[in-house]
């Protein structure tokens, strides 16, 4: 195989000094802004073990008159946590992003399993740390270890790392905050872990990313297709409809490397000859969860919402309703739960619409006839990105799917960041119901936040909801949720392959007619998905589970 590699190698001619300028990487994984990420953990560590060894001499008290104080408790670690897990979700989706491309650029390449096909920022985030270090990636592991450690565990961990003893009479106007000295030790470890993995990823991060731009849009991986005519012969033969499962089959015995070029890459494929002769028989089926992202199913959607619900709810009935005999702190555990689970829910569900959304943007039926609009929706839409959290920002251009991942996000980061203070001023105030003493100043401002959440919140999650109920049809018979099922459908489009292989990058919006993804009829009379000029667009839209109009399930 390496023989046949260099032999390869050296009959295309590859420029070693252009392969060694293969560097580019975004800003978000330079080793010095990873390195400067990993600083920042030490920070709350510095910070808890200050406020513990100090809450050991003297008690940390503030008197229930001041807001400033109580706000301070409250508010700031949970803030910094989110704004933290938000700076490593961007390193951990561009990690994701840029591991199949290292790992193409490797001497011997990689098999598709190692490259094309993975699916990081498409499965479930607890799940990667386990997959990346079975499939030996570092960089992915690294990265989503951090992730998970800053924006699941380390705010769960804070909510619980601390309480506050309110004065039950009125001669005493001093609370108390008691550290949980167990719960404090585990946000201390989290730090450390986060920062290990910066740490570990900036020095990692120091290899060559086997680019020499960006290659995530529409665009990019047609240019990449047109530079690679062997591979785009290869994955021509593979139909347009094929699960992963059967894409996997078709090119098991194949391994991809991409050859550096002047100018420009090439991605090819070497198949052991022996095996390239087996005839193997491939059996394409076509299920609903294949043709719909699972975490984008009503019934997944509606679950998710039901937990936000359950969150909020009691922090409206609570105040009207006190229970008896019954203390409602034991519940926090409960809503901790909650939120390590809506924080799963939602990770999945901006992930999948990241995937599909350039796609589903190309549809013709969402073309605008006026040709000023249409080129502005297109020029947007065709060079989306694949990355979770980037699907909020196409809100503003009119994207209906990304209500869902907006509701969701915005309760997810709610919870965050508000949870704690407005069920402590609840609970609070619960709890003083009966006995002889007001219910502190500094609570009926978060008090009453939180009545208001309580109420907005579901609001939002039931129109979360209904988004995604009305959103069950999908434009394609498989989800583009890898590089290579997102290569498949592109394949297919002739006209796009042909102008950015010209350089006509304003042809990908001409006035002549934008691009489309759907069913299309060539010239031969057969049915395929993929992206095209519209005006011949059979469906483009499909039912769950429905395949094309010439083929079979």
């Amino acid at each position: 195989m390496a023989d046949t590699l260099q032999h390869h190698d050296h009959a295309e001619g590859q420029d070693d000094d252009t392969r060694s300028a293969a560097t580019w990487k975004p800003v978000s994984v330079w080793p010095l802004t990873i390195g400067i990420l990993a600083v920042l953990q030490l920070v709350p560590l510095i910070v808890l073990e200050v406020l513990l060894q100090k809450s050991r001499s003297t008690p940390l008290e503030f008197d229930t008159s001041d807001s400033s104080s109580y706000a301070a408790w409250q508010y700031p670690a949970m803030a910094f946590f989110l704004v933290d897990g938000l700076l490593w979700e961007a390193v951990f989706a561009r990690i994701c992003q840029l591991e199949p491309f290292y790992q193409l650029s490797l001497p011997d390449g990689a098999s598709l399993e190692n490259s094309l096909s993975m699916g990081y920022t498409n499965t479930i985030t607890f799940w990667v740390p386990v997959t990346s270090a079975m499939a030996h990636h570092w960089t992915v592991f690294l990265a989503s270890v951090g992730y998970i450690s800053t924006f699941t565990l380390a705010p769960l961990c804070t909510r619980l790392s601390w309480t506050l003893d309110w004065p039950r009479t009125y001669s005493n106007a001093t609370v108390t905050v008691l550290p949980n000295e167990p719960w404090c030790r585990a946000l201390e470890a989290l730090c450390v872990i986060s920062a290990i993995c910066g740490f570990g990823l900036a020095v990692m991060q120091r290899r060559r990313s086997g680019l020499f731009s960006e290659i995530s849009s529409v665009e990019d991986l047609s240019r990449l297709l047109c530079d690679s005519p062997e591979f785009l012969a290869l994955v021509k033969n593979i139909p347009s409809h094929a699960d992963s499962k059967a894409v996997g089959e078709a090119l098991q015995h194949c391994r991809f490397r991409l050859l550096y070029k002047t100018n420009r890459l090439q991605l090819v494929a070497f198949q052991n000859p022996p095996m390239a002769a087996t005839q193997r028989t491939i059996v394409i089926q076509n299920r609903s969860l294949d043709a719909h992202p699972f975490s984008l199913f009503p019934a997944v959607i509606l679950t998710a919402e039901v937990m936000v619900v359950g969150v909020y709810l009691p922090i409206a009935l609570l105040p009207r309703f006190p229970p008896e005999n019954f203390d409602p702190d034991t519940l926090r555990l409960l809503f901790t739960a909650l939120l390590l689970i809506n924080t799963a829910f939602w990770s999945g569900i901006q992930s999948s619409l990241s995937a599909i959304l350039p796609y589903a943007h190309l549809t013709a039926t969402r073309q605008a006839k006026d040709s000023r609009v249409r080129n502005y929706e297109t020029q947007n839409h065709i060079r989306q990105k694949f990355t979770p959290g980037s699907t909020l920002l196409q809100l503003t251009a009119g994207s209906t799917p990304c209500l869902t991942a907006l509701c969701g996000s915005l309760n997810l980061q709610l919870m965050i960041l508000l949870i704690n203070p407005l069920w402590d001023s609840t609970l609070a105030i619960v709890k003083k119901q009966g006995l002889d003493a007001p219910a502190p100043g500094c609570l009926l401002g978060p008090a009453l936040l939180a009545q208001i959440f309580s109420y907005i919140v579901p609001i939002l999650s039931f129109v979360a909801f209904l988004n995604a109920l009305l959103y069950r049809r999908v434009f394609a018979p498989r989800k583009p949720d890898t590089l290579i099922s997102k290569m498949i459908y592109l394949c297919r489009g002739e006209r796009l392959l042909q102008d950015v292989k010209e350089g006509r990058v304003s042809g990908l919006c001409a006035d002549d007619g934008c691009y489309s993804f759907g069913w299309f009829q060539g010239e031969e009379g057969r049915w395929f998905v993929g992206v095209d000029r519209g005006g011949s667009v059979a469906k483009e839209y499909k039912k769950v589970g429905e395949v094309g109009p010439d083929m079979e399930g």
